[in-house]
């Protein structure tokens, strides 16, 4: 399969000949293997975080559009808390290795909102945006490994370029639309489908988790889990 996404530069000399902050669809792997040898190697060796944006907004920002931008690498330890309740979120973030949870603790009962895996972007997100207490807890699951920018940054550069202004509307858009989407597979998929696309999503880590946790995030009781896994091994210890 190959990939439209929009090639954005500042400087007319880098990419392609376009105006200053023009953008046009082209097909990626059209672009590097004719054009390999004259570009810029910053725009075909992204760091992870810009490489992740890339991926999930089709947007390639050149690395040298933003060259003082600090993206700080940071390891958490299996349980370690990444955002408490309570907390304002500072911080945008890409997951290199690893997997988190989210929960919400509501009359002394902890609900699974939902998982992160390997080359996912997560935050506390109505707290990042409003920059207000969050209401979750984003806890790492296995050692996690993440690349991380800070609020203060992004809203910089929404201030000076309007390009990564706009990664940053695709980037709400996407988060929506996961959203948007489990809640309608809640209605349409059966609790089985939804947890083999979880075990297929997350490769196999989620198999490691607590039954009750996967339990509480599919929205069944564990005896329903526990009785599909029963279900599952013996499918395929038929085949």
């Amino acid at each position: 399969m190959r990939y439209l996404l929009h090639v954005v530069s500042r400087n007319p000399t880098v990419a392609l000949n376009l105006p200053y902050y023009s953008t046009v669809k082209v097909d990626f792997f059209s672009i590097l293997e004719a054009l390999q040898d004259s570009l810029n190697p910053l725009l075909y060796s992204l760091n992870f975080m810009l490489d992740i944006i890339l991926s999930k907004t089709g947007l390639l920002i050149p690395p040298d559009l933003i060259p003082d931008l600090k993206i700080e690498k940071k390891t958490y330890k299996k349980n370690d808390i990444i955002t408490r309740e309570g907390q304002i979120e500072k911080y945008a973030y890409a997951l290199r290795e690893g997997c988190v949870k989210v929960t919400f603790n509501h009359n002394d009962t902890s609900f699974i909102l939902g998982f992160w895996f390997k080359g996912d972007m997560f935050s506390s997100l109505v707290s990042f945006l409003e920059q207000s207490p969050s209401r979750t807890n984003i806890i790492a699951l296995t050692e996690t490994e993440v690349e991380r920018v800070d609020y203060t940054q992004i809203q910089k550069y929404y201030k000076q370029y309007h390009m990564v202004s706009e990664v940053g509307r695709k980037v709400i858009e996407h988060q929506f639309i996961l959203k948007a989407n489990r809640e309608l597979e809640m209605l349409s998929k059966t609790a089985e489908e939804r947890y083999m696309e979880l075990i297929e999503q997350s490769g196999h880590l989620i198999l490691d988790q607590p039954v009750k946790e996967i339990a509480s995030y599919l929205g069944i009781h564990p005896e329903s889990l526990s009785r599909i896994r029963r279900r599952i091994k013996q499918q395929m210890q038929m085949k």
